[in-house]
């Protein structure tokens, strides 16, 4: 696959290894190609500030990467700092996931950069969210009284069982309204109608010449679908769920083992 121009890749379960921390072996497969001509984006619900330290170990901004954030509701360009794409939700849409979301037991984090705003600091996964994120923790009694700032998602964390049980109910007045989406089995994200991680490279890279075809993308979530059917070439993590691995054109081997690094190897990427 030599016309590969573009590798896109998700980063919780995929880029990273189930330790958080990224492998020796994936970290040089990337600057090979990188190296070799190859651009880099790192797509990924996260906050923009839990991405830039990986940014930065793969040495994106000096290769012409970008930054895919907030699943899809923000596109960076690490290298000036430009914003090359931002679709926030409003401060209205805000208020009535907030509203809605008190009749059930979740836990809401929503961040400005600096600090992740929470309702309930010790719910499930807060504070790993927090660490993860490079944000300091903030409980907020009423999330009203500090959403007045540019919002890019609500998120929402409580037990996958509890998530499973009452998703259709959490997502019910939003359907055709906003993006609502899994992005993991503990995670629910809110964002802007039409955000996702899709779009988001639509939006920022065929501007600039880029046609689907020449990109490859590597992914293990629902929340990873939408790019990987964007790209000319899906990836499905061996840690995938299903969903993912059904419309992938290549299942790789899984993020705890090097799984990027072996499908770029073996796709002859680099």
């Amino acid at each position: 696959m030599e016309h590969i121009k573009i590798i896109v890749t998700d980063i919780d379960g995929t880029l990273i290894s189930s330790d958080g921390t990224l492998d020796e072996t994936t970290k040089k497969a990337l600057i090979r190609a990188q190296q070799n001509g190859t651009r880099v984006v790192l797509a990924s619900g996260r906050p923009t500030s839990g991405m830039l330290p990986l940014a930065a170990e793969l040495d994106i901004a000096n290769y012409g990467g970008m930054i895919v954030s907030y699943n899809g509701s923000k596109v960076l360009n690490p290298a000036t700092d430009e914003v090359l794409f931002h679709q926030p939700l409003s401060h209205e849409e805000v208020l009535s996931i907030i509203d809605h979301l008190e009749q059930f037991d979740v836990s809401m984090m929503f961040d400005d950069g600096t600090y992740l705003y929470t309702n309930n600091e010790n719910g499930y996964m807060v504070q790993h969210e927090a660490e993860m994120c490079y944000l300091e923790l903030k409980p907020i009694q009423d999330l009203r009284d500090v959403a007045t700032f540019t919002l890019s998602k609500v998120l929402v964390s409580a037990t996958p069982e509890y998530l499973q049980e009452h998703h259709d109910a959490l997502v019910a007045p939003f359907l055709g309204k906003l993006n609502c989406v899994f992005s993991a089995p503990f995670y629910l994200e809110y964002t802007a109608q039409g955000i996702d991680k899709g779009n988001a490279l639509a939006q920022a890279l065929e501007p600039l010449g880029y046609h689907p075809d020449t990109m490859i993308g590597f992914g293990d979530g629902h929340n990873d679908k939408s790019f990987l059917s964007y790209v000319g070439h899906a990836v499905a993590m061996g840690n995938a769920v299903d969903a993912v691995k059904d419309m992938a054109h290549f299942v790789t081997r899984s993020n705890d083992e090097s799984g990027i690094a072996y499908a770029l190897e073996a796709l002859k990427i680099i």
